[in-house]
């Protein structure tokens, strides 16, 4: 009697159960694998780009890296919302951006802002906080629809530029999830991977890195004063590579030059405030690996030394103009103002931050060591 009455509550409990509500079949979803957003030409509406791959019957022939086409489509809206109902209007099947692995911000978008474009994917609890963010120096769409990518998926493509980018010390890589953080917080600013189409060809290519003033792009950063930037915030340094002018005195043009590799950096960043007036005091030591120096000689201590002090002049004169260019953009990436509300709120309270900040005075010092210069002297 008593299993009697447990395999009748058992059967009970069972037809309460209500199984997978909240499923998702893929079969009735179209998977968004890159987003790009621009403004249109009156810079009033948003037009979104979408890359998805498209499936390939077993009798047709296959085509690109991974098989299958690919295909965008460009809609218009004067919300993201509107955007999204306007791509269902489209699409044989639902949009879903869940699964989205880029997002591409076109440059007149991202001067106007960049929050309330993101705003859609932070409210939606399936949104793609793993998609990587960057900024397309033209438009979204011509980022999305005229590359000559190197993969069948513009999202791959894009998605391993950033990563291998990252890894080789020339960007910041950062995502949806990310960003949010600081561009709420309203203490420190972001930058963003720049991507530029190659004029003449279809080519995409890295071009440096975007600056923020909060969620607006003011201003831009190229070539080694990018790769300063990231020394000066110290992000990814150990696999930083790095080629400097030091000398304009030998005939032989490639003589003036090195490249070196930074094995370790240690920053020292000081606040000195008195009042309302502020100093930013950074003092950076590093550790060197030569890995090309046509100029030679590198047994004698005395040109290493020679060599050390070339560099450390260029490295001072690169981080000053580094530093001119973003206080220019009104960007605070290296977290002074983070700083000062830290450790000295009252001052913090008394300023206008995105007032004072760009005339604040900087002092950039370096130490650098060779420790290496290769299996040759």
């Amino acid at each position: 009697m008593k299993k009697l009455t447990v395999l009748i509550v058992i059967l009970l409990l069972l037809s309460l159960l209500l199984g997978c509500w909240d499923r998702r079949y893929l079969r009735d979803h179209m998977l968004i694998l890159a987003i790009g957003y621009d403004l249109n030409e009156d810079n009033q509406k948003i037009r979104k780009t979408v890359s998805f791959p498209l499936e390939t019957p077993a009798n047709m022939p296959q085509t690109g890296t991974s098989g299958g086409q690919n295909e965008q489509l460009t809609v218009e809206g004067n919300t993201i919302g509107e955007t999204d109902i306007e791509l269902d209007r489209h699409l044989s099947q639902k949009f879903d951006r869940s699964k989205a692995r880029v997002i591409l911000l076109g440059k007149k978008l991202a001067e106007q802002g960049i929050f309330s474009v993101l705003d859609a994917t932070y409210r939606d609890p399936k949104g793609a906080l793993g998609a990587v963010v960057a900024i397309a120096d033209e438009t979204a769409e011509d980022g999305l629809k005229k590359g000559d990518f190197q993969s069948f998926l513009p999202s791959e493509y894009y998605f391993d530029l950033l990563k291998t980018a990252e890894e080789s010390g020339i960007i910041i890589r950062e995502n949806v999830q990310s960003i949010c953080p600081v561009l709420l917080g309203g203490r420190k600013d972001i930058v963003l991977p720049l991507i530029k189409i190659g004029e003449g060809e279809n080519k995409v290519n890295l071009d440096g890195m975007a600056l923020f003033s909060g969620d607006k792009m003011t201003g831009t950063i190229t070539g080694e004063h990018s790769i300063m930037l990231l020394i000066l915030k110290k992000t990814n340094t150990k696999k930083i590579h790095f080629n400097l002018k030091v000398s304009d005195d030998e005939e032989d043009h490639g003589k003036n030059y090195v490249t070196f590799a930074i094995r370790k950096e240690k920053r020292k960043l000081d606040l000195d405030v008195k009042g309302e007036d502020i100093k930013v005091n950074i003092h950076i030591n590093l550790r060197l690996e030569v890995e090309e120096y046509p100029k030679d000689k590198l047994y004698k201590e005395e040109n290493i030394e020679t060599l050390e002090k070339q560099i450390e002049k260029r490295l001072t004169t690169i981080a000053k103009e580094t530093i001119e260019k973003i206080q220019e953009a009104n960007n605070d990436s290296l977290g002074i103002g983070e700083r000062i509300r830290a450790f000295h709120h009252d001052t913090w309270e008394q300023v206008d931050w995105r007032e004072v900040y760009p005339d604040i005075p900087f002092d950039v010092t370096f130490d650098v060591e060779i420790s290496q210069h290769g299996v040759i002297n």
